[in-house]
């Protein structure tokens, strides 16, 4: 009963609720993010290869999150999420790699009959977000070496 008093003065109820679901989820990501080692890593732009490979694997399988837990990602589809942090804060040599293995691993599920995908969408998306990453990634590090290249010019 209480559903249907929801239903109809909020007819958008449920999208509104996933929202708030996912929102929530992200805002836990960041904090835990924020906490650990993993973040300076990730921004760090002289990592190890090591490093390198350890969160393009990382952020592939938190991309491919939904082949477990398949449902409504919407506005949040994990895949160009985690593709475009990735080229966002890694680059082109974080970014390339990540979308490379999610798609390497929605090509795998489809050929295992785990879920119905359309890898061409797939791909094209996880790709598009990757470089969308890279290049927001760019204006953001051109931005912040201009301020300090203007900084240092004032005060010399």
């Amino acid at each position: 009963m209480p559903s249907l008093i929801i239903h109809q003065f909020l007819p958008h109820g449920q999208q509104i609720n996933a929202f708030l679901e996912d929102t929530c989820v992200l805002v836990t990501l960041a904090y835990l993010l924020s906490r650990g080692r993993l973040l300076a890593t990730l921004f760090d732009r002289r990592r190890s290869r090591r490093d390198q490979v350890i969160l393009s694997l990382l952020f592939g399988a938190i991309g491919c999150s939904d082949l477990l837990f398949p449902g409504d990602r919407l506005p949040y589809v994990p895949s160009t999420l985690a593709a475009c942090l990735a080229g966002y804060a890694g680059g082109v040599s974080l970014g390339g790699p990540t979308a490379l293995f999610m798609i390497a691993l929605f090509v795998a599920a489809a050929a295992a009959h785990v879920a119905h995908i359309n890898l061409i969408l797939i791909a094209a998306t996880v790709l598009t977000a990757a470089a969308a990453g890279v290049a927001l990634g760019k204006l953001r590090r051109d931005h912040v070496e201009d301020d300090a290249w203007a900084r240092a010019k004032s005060e010399a």
